[in-house]
């Protein structure tokens, strides 16, 4: 039996560098980065040092992330300077032996680590390197070895330093293994209905990033929600992801996880019940018990292509009366187009227009991130144009002193 004690001596008394949400070097109950209040390029030195760890960075290449465009004297001097602060700092390390080297090479300077030296970084992509290598031999191991790696991320990497390109790039890099991790064990996880690991997954995931970018995440937390019963919670789930989405990013949830949003809606409507036997009245209740709010019709760009279908076939059949098909653009007053939250702001502010100008028996949807397509039946042409102006003056009340435009445009439904 191993003695878990000497174990845990061991673990307390390796060095510990963790860069996933927070960043911080500790061995035991002693820390580094709180020991002292030390200067910003010292700091930054040392990160990039690390990040590059075992891999030697020309001199010039150091000063250039340092310094940048400033102007030096003596940027060789300024560096090697920082390089001696940096061999003083890292030398206070208690242990042995040091567990971290500042060497110069043939052109620059190279962090080495003792193999003693547990960094997250590299503990998160070996881990998901080995679950990617046994997901086809070995799923249960392979489900392990992610879940291990998601534990490990925390939130981005080095956060507060994302004024420096490399931290950015770096951060995105990891954001992606960690969001390609969460789908591959989310859908290991789901073979056998491991509802209670997912929901851990997910609640964990969305806690980080509440609104991370990952349909197979929100899709796996509506379903088990759904699942066990609360149904209320999955639909209010997505409700506020939509919400979010059109007002941050101007855009709509994915179809994938609309049409789970419509199954468990449908499910709690007891639509589909497959033994209950039901005369033609009930049937038609159900079907037609469906809250209604007040304006035009909102729906994604499929429902409205098949109301668009419906009208052009009854306009063939019946020539009498006109219905027409309108398109609402925003866009700037110049050439250059307006900022993604801005935009995302004044989208959201249009559909609240034409939902709330526009008839019961109207449609709506969003084509893309500037444009909306609105379908009217039963409409003459002059007062399609006297709709345009009256959601455009709306618009322009609600978005003043912002340079953006609102136009519109209607072409018949044959």
């Amino acid at each position: 039996m191993i003695d878990t004690s000497l174990l845990d001596s061991k673990s307390s008394e390796r060095l510990e560098i963790r860069t996933f949400g927070r960043f911080s070097v500790r061995v035991g109950g002693w820390t580094l980065s709180d020991d002292a209040r030390r200067s910003r390029k010292l700091w930054m030195l040392f990160l990039l040092l690390l990040h590059n760890r075992d891999r030697e960075i020309p001199t010039d290449v150091i000063v250039q992330h340092l310094w940048g465009d400033e102007e030096l004297d003596d940027p060789r001097g300024a560096l090697h300077n920082l390089i001696y602060r940096l061999r003083r700092l890292v030398s206070i390390i208690p242990g042995n032996q040091p567990p971290l080297v500042v060497d110069y090479g043939h052109v620059g300077y190279v962090l080495r680590l003792d193999e003693s030296v547990w960094y997250d970084a590299d503990e998160f992509t070996s881990l998901l390197q080995r679950a990617a290598s046994l997901r086809q031999t070995d799923p249960v191991e392979a489900a392990g070895h992610y879940l291990e790696a998601i534990s490990l991320y925390e939130g981005h990497y080095l956060p507060g330093r994302s004024y420096e390109l490399w931290v950015l790039a770096a951060s995105r890099q990891y954001r992606r293994l960690y969001t390609n991790g969460l789908r591959e064990v989310l859908e290991l996880l789901r073979r056998p209905a491991l509802h209670g690991e997912i929901m851990q997954i997910c609640e964990r995931a969305l806690s980080i990033e509440p609104f991370l970018d990952v349909d197979e995440l929100h899709h796996a937390y509506m379903e088990v929600l759904a699942s066990e019963g609360r149904g209320q919670d999955a639909i209010a789930h997505y409700q506020h992801l939509a919400g979010r989405l059109q007002k941050e990013y101007g855009r709509r949830p994915s179809e994938l996880l609309h049409g789970m949003y419509l199954t468990i809606r449908e499910q709690r409507e007891h639509l589909y019940s497959e033994t209950a036997q039901l005369d033609l009245a009930s049937i038609r209740d159900l079907l037609l018990r469906v809250e209604e709010p007040p304006g035009a019709y909102l729906c994604d760009r499929i429902a409205f292509r098949y109301l668009l279908g419906l009208e052009a076939r009854q306009r063939r059949g019946v020539p009498t009366g006109q219905s027409f098909l309108g398109l609402f653009t925003v866009r700037a007053s110049e050439d250059a187009a307006p900022r993604p939250a801005i935009l995302g702001r004044a989208m959201a502010e249009l559909q609240d227009i034409l939902i709330r100008c526009l008839r019961r028996g109207d449609a709506v949807t969003q084509w893309n991130g500037a444009q909306y397509l609105v379908l009217l039946p039963g409409f003459a042409c002059d007062t399609c144009e006297d709709c345009g102006e009256r959601i455009c003056r709306e618009f322009y009340h609600a978005f003043a002193g912002n340079d953006l435009l609102c136009t519109y445009e209607f072409s018949p439904v044959h």
